[in-house]
C-alpha cells in the first residue's frame, strides 16, 4: 500500500474472543462505487482494507461458522488509519 493511502485496518474475533482465521471481510456500501472485492482475515483474524476515497463506508464480515456482521466506520483524510474491531 503507497503512503497516504485510506485504510481500514481490524481484527475479526469468534463470539468466544478468538481470532477468526479465514473470516471473509468485504465493502457493502461507500460514498462511490466499490469493486465486488473481498479478502479473508490472517491466522490472527487481522485484516488491511485500502478505500479509495475519504468518507462513510459499512464493512460486512462472514466467519467460517456462517456468522455474519457489519460495522460503519468514517474514513477520515490520506494518511489516516481507522482501525476496527468486529466480533
Amino acid at each position: 500500500m503507497s503512503p497516504g493511502a485510506l485504510l481500514v485496518a481490524g481484527k475479526v474475533l469468534d463470539n468466544a474472543g478468538r481470532p477468526a482465521a479465514g473470516a471473509t471481510v468485504m465493502w457493502l456500501h461507500g460514498p462511490v462505487p466499490l469493486p465486488d472485492v473481498a479478502q479473508l482475515t490472517q491466522d490472527d483474524g487481522s485484516f488491511v482494507m485500502s478505500a479509495p476515497v475519504v468518507g462513510q463506508y459499512t464493512l460486512g464480515c462472514r466467519g467460517n461458522s456462517g456468522g455474519q456482521t457489519t460495522l460503519d466506520v468514517t474514513v477520515g483524510p490520506h494518511g489516516a488509519r481507522v482501525t476496527v474491531r468486529l466480533a
